[in-house]
């Protein structure tokens, strides 16, 4: 699947779960989460990287800073429904749950 293919997916994914919540600020985390899974990192310079567009990667870190540093991003509450979706359809298959710390970064914002 392409970066952008997995950034519509998930983009259309948290509009489901995150109902009534700001599309730029769902367009964020969704190239936030994109940018984490392809760099295998949660640094913002190695997510920018990640990241297309005509942006200079300093410029998309900066972008990516202001998103986690606004006092309106409530990544508990969005954590929940974004973690708990896939659990529960792997727990219906009786299959253990991620020990991935990428799952967790959300949490760690906050």
């Amino acid at each position: 699947m392409s970066i952008n293919q997995l950034y519509y997916t998930w983009l259309e994914e948290l509009r489901q779960l995150c109902p009534g919540e700001r599309i730029t600020r769902l367009r964020n985390l969704a190239w936030l989460i994109v940018g984490v899974f392809q760099s295998r990192s949660v640094h913002l310079g190695k997510i920018a990287t990640k990241i297309p567009g005509s942006a200079k990667q300093l410029s998309i870190v900066r972008r990516l800073s202001r998103f986690l540093a606004n006092p309106a991003l409530r990544p508990r509450q969005w954590y929940e429904p974004i973690a708990r979706h896939p659990l529960e359809s792997m727990v219906c298959r009786d299959t253990a749950p991620p020990t991935s710390s990428s799952l967790f970064w959300l949490m760690c914002i906050g």
